[in-house]
C-alpha cells in the first residue's frame, strides 16, 4: 500500500545551525491513509534508527470511530424497532386523531434521530480517513 497525503505538501523543517556542526535537526508532519498509519510510522522510525539517526519524538495521532459507529448502530436499531411499533399502531382503524398525530410526530422524530446519528457516524469515519504523523 502506498502512503497518501491529502491537501498541501507535508510540512517539514530543517535546522542547519552552525552551533550544531555536523548535525541536522528536522521535523516532518505527514498524513497517511488510516489503515497503514501505524505500520508506516513504525517502519519510518526503524529506518531512521537504522541509518544512525535519533528521534526526539514520533507521534501517530488518530481518532477511534468505533464508539460513534456503535452508538449510531444502537440508535438506528432502537429507532427501527420503535418505528415498527408506531407503524402497527398507525395501521389500526379506530385510532383517535390526537393519538394518530402524536404517533406521526414521534415517527418523524425517530427518522430525524436516525439521520443525525448516521451523519455523526459518517463524520467519525471520515475523521480517520487520514492520520497525522509527526517525526522530530
Amino acid at each position: 500500500m502506498r502512503a497518501t497525503h491529502p491537501g498541501p505538501l507535508p510540512h517539514h523543517r530543517h535546522d542547519l545551525s552552525p552551533r550544531r556542526l555536523g548535525q541536522v535537526a528536522a521535523s516532518l508532519d505527514v498524513g497517511v491513509a488510516a489503515q497503514i498509519a501505524r505500520a508506516f510510522g513504525r517502519r519510518e522510525v526503524q529506518g531512521i534508527e537504522a541509518a544512525g539517526g535519533a528521534l526526539t519524538g514520533a507521534e501517530v495521532i488518530g481518532t477511534d470511530a468505533t464508539p460513534a459507529t456503535q452508538a449510531s448502530n444502537v440508535i438506528t436499531a432502537d429507532a427501527g424497532t420503535d418505528r415498527a411499533d408506531i407503524d402497527k399502531e398507525l395501521a389500526r382503524n379506530a385510532l383517535p386523531p390526537a393519538t394518530r398525530k402524536d404517533l406521526l410526530t414521534r415517527g418523524a422524530g425517530l427518522l430525524r434521530a436516525r439521520r443525525e446519528s448516521g451523519a455523526e457516524a459518517i463524520g467519525a469515519q471520515a475523521s480517520v480517513s487520514f492520520t497525522p504523523i509527526s517525526f522530530t
